[in-house]
This record gives structure tokens, sequence and C-alpha cells, in this order.
């Protein structure tokens, strides 16, 4: 995907900026992880706790929490976190189904009023496109399931 940082760049600068939507897709493939599936989802905060389109795609809301992601000019790469509910055992089942290890999880950032739909749809208006790679799970439970995440080069 091509990035439009001017856009995004002159919203959050505007006197009136558009709320920041995060996306995340979860690609696994069958190679690695035995189907070739994508998941589409987005926090589901700044307001928008519904489902959303972005580029065609539809993202569904899922709490999720995400944190590690700032890059550092020190010698470590950083291994982000990647909390996901799981009230409803859906993560769950997506374990116990395919081995989610080794699969692509892309961060895609954008501001509310580039999504589909909106007056100034852009799917090209986004932050540049992150690429994570689940590492390891590190805890499961009837609520939350937490993945490690790391680049490319540190798998």
């Amino acid at each position: 995907m091509t990035t439009t940082p001017n856009k995004v760049e002159r919203e959050l600068h505007s006197l009136e900026p558009s709320a920041i939507i995060e996306l995340f897709q979860l690609h696994l493939t069958a190679a690695v992880n035995g189907v070739d599936q994508v998941y589409y989802f987005h926090a589901g905060t700044n307001q928008v706790s519904e489902a959303i389109v972005f580029d065609g795609d539809t993202y569904s809301a899922v709490p999720i929490e995400v944190d590690g992601f700032e890059v550092t000019t020190k010698g470590t790469l950083p291994r982000p976190s990647m909390k996901i509910a799981n009230a409803d055992g859906a993560i769950t089942a997506l374990l116990n189904a395919y081995n989610p290890l080794r699969a692509e999880v892309r961060r895609i950032r954008t501001c509310k009023k580039f999504l589909d739909g909106e007056s100034a749809a852009d799917p090209y208006a986004t932050f540049p496109v992150e690429e994570w790679f689940i590492d390891r799970k590190a805890t499961e439970s009837r609520d939350v399931v937490s993945f490690e995440l790391a680049s490319k080069f540190d798998l």
C-alpha cells in the first residue's frame, strides 16, 4: 500500500484534526500457519465502536491493546505486545484451529476522515504501514490473549 504522509500530516496539523484510527490485519498463510486467511480488526476506540471499512475491507471492532512500538536508536529492536479480548472465546478458537506463530500482523494508522464512507475517504492516506510477526503467545485466559511481536529481522 502506498502512503501519502502529506495528507495525514496536514490533517494532524489542522485546527480540528480527525481522530487517529488503528487498524490491524492478521495474515495467516498455508505454508506457515496451515491456512490462507486474513483477519481484519480495530480497537473500537475514538468513538468508533462498530465495524468500519477501509480500502474495501471490513474491520471488526475488537477490544485490543498494543504497546511497545517505539523505535529507538539503541541496539535492540522493539518487541511490541498485543493483547486481544477473548471474552467470546474467538481467539482461543483461532489458536486451537491454527498455529499463529510467525503470522504477520500489519498495523495501519489513518485518520477517521479517510475511512470508506467518509467525505475524504482515501485508502492511501496512512502513516507508514508497520509489519510485525507473532513470535510467541505470552498469556491466554478466558478474557484476554497476549502475543509478543517481533520484526522480520528478529524472528
